[in-house]
């Protein structure tokens, strides 16, 4: 389990590193498909937007409501959600 957690934390990093040397963000706009939390320690939240899950902060989660019309900016490679925000 702690070889997983290890591989995970170099890739996402490694990710990361490539967002940032290339400086890009990615706007998505489309239907909040989905919303769901992990059961664990550190309750995370994920939703899916137009086919694609991300990991969302938990007032994200409050605030957006599955159906509605959202705008997601996002970092290409790590998918590091920068603003999720109702679609206007």
């Amino acid at each position: 389990m702690a070889g997983l957690a290890l591989y995970r934390f170099f890739h996402t990093h490694a990710r990361t590193r490539q967002d940032l040397a290339e400086g890009q963000t990615v706007v998505l706009r489309g239907m909040l498909e989905t919303k769901r939390q992990t059961a664990n320690d550190s309750s995370d939240y994920f939703c899916t937007i137009s086919g694609e899950e991300f990991e969302i902060s938990f007032e994200q989660y409050q605030t957006l409501a599955v159906g509605q019309t959202v705008e997601i900016h996002f970092a290409p490679h790590s998918q590091y959600v920068f603003t999720l925000i109702p679609a206007v």
